[in-house]
């Protein structure tokens, strides 16, 4: 397949999951408003946020239009697996483009993950820190990340650098997917079982599904250049899961399970508006 992009078009979603930082979601919110290729749907996958979050997303949703749906669960602790699959089962485009509530796209993501998607395959795509104290300052569209990168305020490598061609790296034995900025074939996620809930607390649930993506004989693009975000950065999430799910993860990869034991398949039919709520 010629420079690795496909015969089609595909359609695309855009899931963000979100927990209590409006004021991040404002601006991947934001960003998504500025995308040179909109995607067809964008969905708000929370992990119980209060009130000030549902009233965020009403009032995008007056810009972006029904296009933006908001699937919510309750909060009884870190369950960002689970809020992925409710965000899935409600997502009906081609391809899932998966990204986080505090990582703001570039006008081009939704372009370049159009362009890299490529059947058999899933794409890892990368993320540009700005750096937490100067987090609160970043606009999408406002400021200008060369004199981001310049002042020290962002991370400066040059793959985060937005360059006319993509560099694709096909590594299958990767062992690490970031799912601040993962992109997959929605037949592909459901012939997965999306994600395993009983990854709960931080840690390992996109490693978890990207090797079993793996185990299907889907492939992974490393992708550096272009589909990369704005990663508003912030202390680290608690670890005291990550013990656990790292055995559930290693269990997977030793074993070549594809399907989540606990994961999409619950959740295939929600409100026909998409909200879970």
């Amino acid at each position: 397949m010629s420079a690795g992009f496909p015969p089609e078009t595909p359609s695309t979603a855009l899931l963000i999951t979100t927990w209590n930082k409006p004021w991040a979601l404002e601006k991947v919110l934001a960003g998504v408003a500025l995308q040179r290729q909109p995607p067809e749907e964008v969905v708000v996958a929370d992990d119980g946020s209060g009130p000030e979050t549902k009233a965020l997303i009403e009032r995008w949703r007056k810009r972006l239009g029904p296009r933006l749906r908001h699937v919510w669960q309750e909060n009884t602790g870190y369950r960002r697996a689970r809020a992925l699959n409710l965000a899935i089962a409600a997502a009906t485009a081609d391809y899932l483009v998966i990204t986080d509530g505090d990582c703001v796209p570039p006008v081009d993501f939704i372009a370049d993950h159009g362009r890299l998607a490529e059947r058999g395959h899933f794409v890892q795509g990368g993320r540009c820190r700005v750096w937490e104290k100067h987090a609160a300052k970043f606009e999408p569209g406002d400021s200008r990340p060369w004199q981001w990168r310049l002042r020290g305020w962002m991370e400066r490598r040059p793959n985060y650098w937005h360059w006319p061609r993509a560099w694709v790296s096909r590594n299958a034995a990767t062992t690490l997917i970031l799912g601040c900025n993962f992109a997959a074939w929605r037949d592909d996620v459901v012939r997965a079982n999306g994600f395993d809930e009983r990854f709960e607390g931080w840690g390992y649930e996109d490693s978890d599904l990207g090797f079993r993506l793996l185990n299907a004989g889907v492939k992974v693009k490393d992708v550096y250049g272009q589909a990369f975000t704005f990663h508003l950065d912030h202390p680290d999430s608690p670890r005291d899961r990550a013990a656990e799910n790292r055995a559930l993860r290693t269990e997977t990869r030793q074993t070549g399970r594809v399907r989540a034991v606990q994961g999409l398949d619950q959740h295939t039919v929600l409100r026909p508006e998409g909200v879970n709520r």
